[in-house]
Formats: C-alpha cells, structure tokens, sequence
C-alpha cells in the first residue's frame, strides 16, 4: 500500500525532530565535558597557586547562593539570604 504525501510529511518530520533532539543531546555533552574538563584545570591552578586560589574561594564564597553547593567547596551556609 502506497503511503500518502501526509504520511511522507509526517514520517520526515519526525525523522528530522529525531535528528535535532539527537544534536541538542550531542551539544550537551560537549558543554558538559568542556566544563568538567576547565573545572578541573582551575581547582588543580588553585591548589598549587596560593593567590589563585583565594582568588577563587573568595569567588565561589561571593557567587554560590545555595548551601549545598557551598558545601561543596567547604564554605559556610548562607544565613538570612
């Protein structure tokens, strides 16, 4: 049975919705990788450079609002914020 030009449509439409769902996945990866990746760099800089890495407590101590990303660092809690 001879499928329809609406069925052709559809078919290729939900091919290319596929294929930009599977880039956005691809994309995300990337950026995750690309900052884990930097991550690292700087807290390996901030532990072999004193200046460095007060210069990045004080960052992260300044930036970081929830608790518990602060106490991913070692910082205190935020009160009243």
């Amino acid at each position: 049975m001879a499928r329809t030009l609406d069925q052709r449509i559809a078919e290729a439409e939900s091919r290319l919705t596929r294929l930009k769902q599977a880039q956005a996945s691809e994309a995300r990866k990337i950026d995750t990788r690309r900052k884990i990746l930097a991550g690292a760099l700087v807290l390996a800089h901030a532990t072999c450079n004193e200046e460095w890495g007060a210069q990045l407590r004080a960052l992260l101590d300044s930036n970081l609002t929830t608790d518990r990303d602060r106490a991913l660092f070692g910082l205190p809690a935020r009160r009243g914020i």
